[in-house]
């Protein structure tokens, strides 16, 4: 019996032995090296918390950069879009401005023609006035055609006339060198 109570016991203490060791190997051994530096599994816990909380703010940040990215890449199109529809306005004034000049131009060339037709006109109404003139002038020394056919330059003085019947009737015509009929009077 004393040779199985020495197996038991040294059994026992050898599993406490054992036991004991590989604790307190697993508690030494639990350490890990980080560059230079040894952490524990405590250590580790919290190095790793705090490297959450990091990359939760990096990839928060990163989040709102992408998101300012893509407002800038919006705002960069609408520029661009501005800065066309400035040059179409501005193709549009060049256009406008071209065209001005050649209506300043055209407004001139019209002026001159206005004033020139301002001259003729003038000289016309002189001419008209000097032929009312001798219309006047006539009216003082009438003429009486009788009956017949007579031509202007050849029978009758170029010129303008009041034409009347003598008496109560009489019919009045003249008619242009085509011999279309220009007026009729009864």
């Amino acid at each position: 019996m004393s040779n199985k109570w020495v197996k038991i016991t040294t059994t026992v203490v050898g599993v406490l032995v054992i036991g004991t060791g590989a604790f307190l190997f697993g508690q030494t051994g639990a350490n890990t090296v980080i560059g230079e530096e040894r952490y524990n599994y405590d250590e580790l816990s919290v190095l790793k918390g705090e490297l959450e909380e990091k990359i939760d703010k990096y990839e928060q940040r990163n989040e709102r950069l992408i998101e300012r990215r893509q407002n800038l890449h919006r705002d960069l199109r609408d520029i661009n879009t501005d800065i066309e529809n400035a040059q179409n306005d501005m193709s549009e004034l060049l256009e406008m401005q071209d065209n001005k000049e050649q209506i300043e131009k055209d407004y001139d060339s019209m002026q001159s023609d206005l004033e020139d037709l301002s001259k003729d006109l003038s000289k016309t109404e002189e001419l008209l006035a000097k032929t009312q003139g001798d219309l006047k002038k006539a009216e003082k020394e009438p003429i009486t055609l009788s009956a017949g056919t007579y031509i202007v330059g050849t029978d009758i003085d170029p010129g303008r006339y009041l034409s009347s019947p003598i008496g109560r009737s009489g019919n009045f015509s003249s008619h242009d060198t085509n011999d279309r009929l220009t007026s009729l009077l009864r």
